[in-house]
């Protein structure tokens, strides 16, 4: 079959795959889109839309040229700028990089953005110019994912009062600031840092609406004591749908019970026996990792422990009215077992090999979710990780 006889329905699932890649820390195939864009009117219109419907900008040069591509003072202009729908920012202090300047021009050139995603870790960022343009222009920008090591990124929220979804990098633990928290209500919250009082602050006004949180990241180990986690859970708990943590003890666990709707649960560590005990029948996806299944191979047994442990999971998965899919991140023993009690119910059981989730590029989108788990790109590494491991289990 020639690509002049492919139906167009399938020229263009290729061309959104284009647009929107599985390896989404690539970004956009430009170079196809572009050549795309010149094979045909039909194709070429559908390919400028993908090619515009996300755009990454670094440099000074890139941003001038789309300035001049969504030029308002033409038709063309302006229907090419109603089609971003996403917008990636570097700002760079160097020679030739994105400024400020060309940035804000960039943002209020795009009538219809939905996700800004804003690098602000190697350039300062005043927040002046922004206040009284932006709360005007961009109430239509839903989506934010800023990484951030500059002291004024905890104003930066406070700029666009229509946020839904959040994302935040930063190694800095941020103060409150003076003022009004941000009046954005979030439904969901990536936090991937240093938890302080701040994170309480920024959520203030998203009390019975947060409904996704994440406190868990690979690179910035969870700095939060007692009583700020159970102040966290206890206000938005009870409206939370997805939680992702990394592993806490017990005494910190117990705040799991005001998590009376809650579908799904990430555990970045062990899973405890008085964990499983508290989690509500809501549960449609439990996710955890599984450090004893290493002990069969280094003493050919299974401790009391592990043995102890499994008849209790075996207890939740029997008994649990609403779980349909379990993650187990492990390495390659006891897998079997665990298939056998998952099959027994129709449980999806996932299997994930360590080492998780250290790979750049996966992560996921933001928007409104209608079941759990989400679909996770794939990295490259991730790829080349699990192919080793397929052919490790196969040998053995």
């Amino acid at each position: 079959m020639t690509p002049a006889t492919l139906p167009y329905e399938l020229l263009f699932d290729c061309l959104d795959f284009a647009a929107t890649p599985p390896l989404n820390f690539l970004g956009p195939d430009y170079k196809c889109l572009r050549s795309l864009s010149l094979v045909s009117k039909q194709i070429g219109s559908y390919a400028q839309k993908a090619l515009f419907r996300s755009v990454i900008l670094s440099k000074s040069r890139h941003a001038l040229a789309f300035g001049n591509a969504l030029n308002p003072g033409t038709e063309r202009g302006r229907w090419l700028a109603g089609l971003v729908k996403t917008l990636r920012i570097q700002l760079r202090i160097h020679r030739g990089g994105l400024t400020q300047k060309l940035f804000t021009a960039a943002l209020l050139a795009c009538p219809n953005l939905f996700e800004l995603e804003l690098d602000i870790s190697d350039a300062p960022f005043d927040m002046s110019p922004f206040a009284t343009v932006f709360i005007s222009r961009a109430s239509h920008i839903q989506a934010l994912r800023i990484a951030s090591s500059s002291g004024t990124a905890p104003d930066i929220l406070s700029v666009f009062p229509s946020l839904k979804f959040v994302e935040f990098k930063t190694a800095i633990p941020f103060r409150i600031p003076h003022g009004c928290p941000p009046a954005c209500r979030l439904t969901e919250l990536h936090w991937l840092g240093p938890v302080n009082d701040y994170l309480l602050w920024v959520l203030q006004n998203s009390v019975g609406i947060l409904e996704v949180l994440s406190l868990a990241s690979p690179r910035f180990p969870l700095i939060m004591d007692k009583d700020r986690f159970e102040c966290l859970i206890h206000t938005h708990g009870p409206s939370l749908r997805s939680l992702h943590i990394p592993s806490l003890p017990d005494s910190q666990m117990v705040s799991i019970r005001h998590c009376s709707q809650l579908e799904e649960l990430i555990i970045d560590g062990m899973l405890s026996e008085g964990a499983l005990a508290l989690l509500p029948e809501t549960i449609e996806h439990l996710q955890f990792q599984f450090a004893c299944c290493y002990e069969r191979e280094l003493s050919g047994r299974v401790s009391g422990y592990t043995h102890s442990f499994l008849s209790y999971l075996a207890h939740f998965i029997e008994t649990a009215p609403s779980l349909l899919t379990l993650t187990w991140v492990h390495d390659i023993t006891l897998s079997k077992r665990l298939q056998e009690l998952c099959d027994r119910r129709g449980i999806l059981c996932r299997r994930w090999i360590q080492p998780y989730p250290m790979y750049r590029g996966e992560r996921q989108e933001l928007g409104y979710v209608d079941s759990f788990p989400r679909a996770l790109p794939m990295s490259p590494l991730r790829a080349s990780d699990l192919a080793s491991a397929t052919k490790y289990a196969q040998e053995n």
